[in-house]
Parts: structure tokens; sequence; C-alpha cells
């Protein structure tokens, strides 16, 4: 054999011995990750197969047993992460479908499991109750009564009932019919004779999957102000765009109101972040833009936790003068006649079942008098709803 042959051995001895290598550590890390995965001994299974992708083994069960350990542990964050780099490995696995749309639903994502039903198998569809279309997905109720301590203001009642419709994997309807009611005086007298205010509102949103990671959403709200003998009607139209970032979220949001003779134009952002712990421990805040004759900001915080399993608390502040101001894509909107210039508030989810939820929000609003911004008076509002998924 000559000078060539011996460097050939010496060659593919030395590519052979790193090849078994890792052929052993592969076995080694799969058997030890099942056996703890047979076992649910989650936190043993989390440490192995976080260390194993330390080191570069990944493959699409190691990642769906972790992704699995995340859930068991109530990390839906983590369980979503690596559930979803599962599925790139194998896109029409049912166990990994079935469990990133179970964490999406703990995480508050289920807009983003549009995109899960087209490669789900008929036998889960039925059990997660995933249709391409559905005439009423869901049904949601609030109603609000604030009351002040203005002699000038009577409380003002306020309520909404909404319809989510599926019109197709990547496609959801909602609608919301609302109605608002109050009583002022428009002189500071204690005989001035009072006037009664009634807002009657429709509200239509767009929820489109642009992909498995993108949400747009388009809304209209259209409203009716009957105030004494006036009749005065406006619109809202918005447009919103929000990646999937796992535990950062952004959205970036534009909106315009056309309220008689006046339009209000109010580009926004909001970024947040969920921290890792049991608690999923958030903070979130935003910044938007009025653009009207007199320019103004407005800027919310937010802080939540998991109070328990099926239970969450948050709090709430927003600043600015909120004068024709709207929020949540545009379902609400501030233009009442006194405008608001800060509001705090705490708020309480709680998850009866998988398909019934309830809310309960407090909050504290200064408004300002719109014929005498000099004085202020304080607004106490409660709010109670209840969401069906049918």
């Amino acid at each position: 054999m000559g000078r060539t042959g011996h460097y050939l051995i010496i060659f593919l001895f030395s590519v052979s011995v790193p090849v078994k290598s890792q052929d052993r550590e592969f076995k080694y890390i799969d058997s030890l990750t099942y056996s703890y995965y047979i076992a649910g001994q989650w936190y043993d299974l989390i440490r192995e197969a976080e260390a194993a992708l330390k080191i570069g083994q990944d493959y699409k069960f190691l990642r769906q047993r972790l992704g699995y350990a995340y859930f068991s542990t109530g990390d839906h964050y983590s369980s979503r992460k690596h559930l979803y780099s599962a599925l790139n490995y194998d896109s029409y696995d049912q166990f990994t479908l079935e469990y990133i749309w179970w964490s999406n639903l703990n995480t508050g994502k289920e807009d983003y499991s549009g995109d899960l039903g087209k490669a789900m198998f008929p036998e889960l569809k039925k059990r997660l109750s995933v249709q391409n279309f559905k005439p009423v997905e869901s049904i949601d109720f609030e109603s609000n009564y604030k009351f002040n301590n203005s002699g000038f203001r009577t409380g003002a009642w306020y309520y909404r009932i909404g319809v989510a419709t599926r019109l197709g994997y990547r496609v959801k309807l909602y609608q919301s019919y609302s109605d608002y009611s109050q009583k002022i005086s428009e002189n500071f007298t204690p005989a001035a004779a009072q006037f009664s205010i009634n807002q009657p509102g429709y509200y239509v949103q767009i929820n489109w999957n642009v992909s498995s990671r993108n949400v747009v959403r388009v809304a209209s709200h259209f409203i009716r102000t009957n105030s004494g003998n006036n009749i005065l009607k406006g619109y809202l139209l918005h447009i919103g765009f929000a990646p999937d970032l796992n535990r950062f979220f952004l959205e970036l949001n534009g909106s315009y109101i056309s309220y008689e003779q006046s339009k209000i134009y109010q580009p926004e952002m909001h970024l947040g972040y969920t921290f890792p712990g049991k608690s999923s421990f958030y903070l979130k805040g935003s910044v938007e833009w009025l653009l009207t004759d007199v320019n103004n900001f407005v800027n919310s915080t937010q802080a939540g936790l998991n109070l328990w399993k099926d239970a969450w608390f948050e709090g709430n502040a927003t600043f600015g003068r909120m004068d024709f101001y709207n929020d949540f894509n545009g379902l609400y909107i501030y233009n009442s006649y006194d405008p608001v210039i800060m509001r705090t508030g705490v708020s309480f989810i709680y998850y009866i079942s998988e398909r019934i939820s309830l809310w309960l929000n407090y909050s504290y609003e200064k408004k300002e008098y719109y014929n005498y911004s000099s004085s202020a008076f304080n607004q106490y509002s409660y709010l109670g709803g209840l969401k069906w998924k049918i």
C-alpha cells in the first residue's frame, strides 16, 4: 500500500470516530429524554433537552418532548417556542399541532391559531371544535356603569354585545353593537335643565392571518350621537399589524375618525414583554399620537400576572387628553362631552371553563368639563363582561 493509501485510511478513521461519537451521543440523549417523558419527570427533561440543544442536538422528537414538558409545567410561552420548532420538521404532526393550539389559547394568542386548522386531521378538528366556517364562533356581552362627583352630570350607562364568525381558517369576522346614555347640564346652575345624550354604535373587525405568525386587523366603527335636538354622525377606520414574537409584544396601528367637521388621525405603537416564570408577569406600554387641531400624546401602561391557573389580574394607567381617542383596535371611542384626561384601573379575568370566561373592571377617571376646561371632576367606572365560545 502506498503513501496515498495510508493517508486515506487516516482520513476515513478521523471522520468515522466523530460520527460514531455523535451517533452514541444522539442515542443517549434520545433514550434519556424519552425515559423522562414517559415518567413525567418534566424538570429533568427540560434540563437535559436544553443542554442537548446547546451542543447541537436538534430534532423533531426532542423539540416535541421539550415543548410538552414546558406545557406540563405551565410555561406556555416556552412550550410555543419549541413546538413551533418541531412543526418545522413535520408540519402535519397532529401532536405538535394540538399542543401549539392549547399553548396559543393559554397565552392569549388565539389569533395565530388560524393557520393550524388546515393541517389538522378531522378527528383533531372535531376534538378542538376547529372549523373552516362557523357562523357563530363566540358571543360576548359587557355592561358598564359610571358615576361621578359632579352635580351637573348624571351617571353614564354603557352596554355592548358582540358576535364572532369564522369565515375561514385564517379569517375571522367580529361584529358588535353598543349604546351609551347620560344626562348633563350645560350651564353650571342648579336650576339648569338637563338634556340627554344617547350614542348607539356598530363595530366590525376582520382578523386575517396573512401568515402563520403575522396578523392584520382592519376595523370600522360607526356612531350616531343624539344630543338634545342635534344628531351627529361619525365613523372610524382602523388598521393594525401584529407579528408573533412569542414573549415580546408588538403592535403597529393607525386609525382615522371623521365626526361631522372634525378629522382625527391616531398612529400608535404598543410594546410589551412577558417574563419567564409561572406567573407569566407582563409589562406593556403604548404611545398614541392624536393628530387634530391641537395635537397631543396619550400614553398607556399595563402590568398583569396569572394569579392562579384560571385567573388573571391586570393594572393599567393612561395619561393624556383623550378627546376622540380610541383603543382596543377602535372598539372603544372616547368622544364624550367631557374628555378624560387621566384614567387608571384594575381588571380581573377568570376562565370559568374552556368555553366561558368572565371579566370585571374598576376604573377611576379624571374628566375635564368641555365648556370649562379649568375645572375637573372625578368619575368611577364599574364594568362586567362574559364571553361564551360556541
